[in-house]
């Protein structure tokens, strides 16, 4: 196993976007309050930024391998959740209602599942 952290957040990443297929309708619902709401772009940011950092501090692996994939994911988190603390009002303007439908969440949740699929198999391989 390459890091305990990426097969736990490999596991992770599986659940939350079978979560997101299966429950896209939820999750939608779940979003549309933090977006109406004018401060919901620091909920956010304050729950990915934390995520993001400690990837970012325990693995910045720039390997050409799967584990780069976690990686990726952290900066990704850190680059977003400090936009949405340093610019708030860009997510309302990304964060259109046609993207916020049952339907990208299942989208979305598909590509974070294979994403949890392929990191896992890195994580036991």
């Amino acid at each position: 196993m390459s890091n305990p952290m990426e097969a736990a957040l490999a596991f992770a990443f599986v659940v939350v976007g079978l979560s997101h297929v299966l429950h896209g309708r939820r999750w939608a619902s779940f979003f549309e309050p933090i977006f109406e709401n004018e401060g919901g772009p620091f909920l956010i940011a304050m729950l990915t930024l934390p995520v993001g950092l400690l990837i970012v501090c325990t693995h910045n692996v720039w390997a050409w391998d799967l584990s780069v994939l976690l990686t990726v994911y952290g900066w990704c988190a850190v680059v977003k959740s400090s936009l949405y603390f340093l610019a708030p009002q860009v997510p309302f303007r990304v964060a259109t209602k046609r993207i916020r439908t049952p339907r990208h969440f299942a989208y979305s949740g598909a590509v974070l599942f294979v994403w949890g699929l392929l990191m896992a198999y890195d994580a036991v391989g």
